[in-house]
């Protein structure tokens, strides 16, 4: 059985994290937009506070803010079933342990090339309030599209010094909105 994955940072085709999916996907549907906008944040520092993901980059996250946002635009992929145990590894969701998660995954709507309406499952940061408070600040942008780049950065040093190991990796914090 086949299923759609609607992806919007680093996952996308060309960037850092796409060979996690490249054993996985039945086929590319192409570049696709979300129905409804949604928040696409992206600090303006390099970071990535997510343990599944084995890059310092400007990490961008998808947050649900009800009336907030920009249409966002993707890939879409019709994946295989396997292909999602890699990418909850990659994006820190356990669905057994929703609360302990970096990211939730559900279904969206998105809008594909030829103008069809598809559903596809996305991934949405758990934690969505320290990114508003860096928006709020300066220090991140609401934007429609990840660009490469924003994906451009280098190996967390966990992943240096140990290269291909499964993780967790390091953790980069997000820095402090000013007082």
């Amino acid at each position: 059985m086949s299923r759609f994955i609607f992806v919007y940072g680093t996952l996308r085709r060309g960037f850092p994290n796409h060979a996690t999916l490249e054993d996985h996907v039945i086929r590319w549907v192409g570049e696709c937009t979300t129905v409804r906008a949604f928040p696409l944040i992206v600090p303006r520092a390099r970071i990535c506070t997510n343990p599944g993901c084995r890059f310092i980059h400007r990490m961008g996250v998808l947050c649900e803010w009800p009336g907030e946002g920009f249409p966002v635009q993707g890939d879409l992929f019709e994946i295989d079933e396997s292909a999602l145990a890699a990418i909850d590894r990659l994006e820190n969701y356990d669905p057994d342990a929703v609360e302990a998660s970096t990211y939730s995954r559900r279904a969206i709507e998105v809008r594909d090339p030829e103008g069809r309406t598809r559903q596809a499952e996305c991934y949405f940061l758990a934690d969505a309030e320290r990114f508003r408070a860096l928006v709020e600040s300066g220090q991140a942008d609401m934007v429609r599209a990840y660009e490469p780049s924003m994906a451009q950065g280098e190996l967390k040093a966990c992943c240096k010094t140990s290269r291909g190991h499964d993780g967790p990796h390091d953790v980069i914090e997000l820095p402090a909105p000013p007082a």
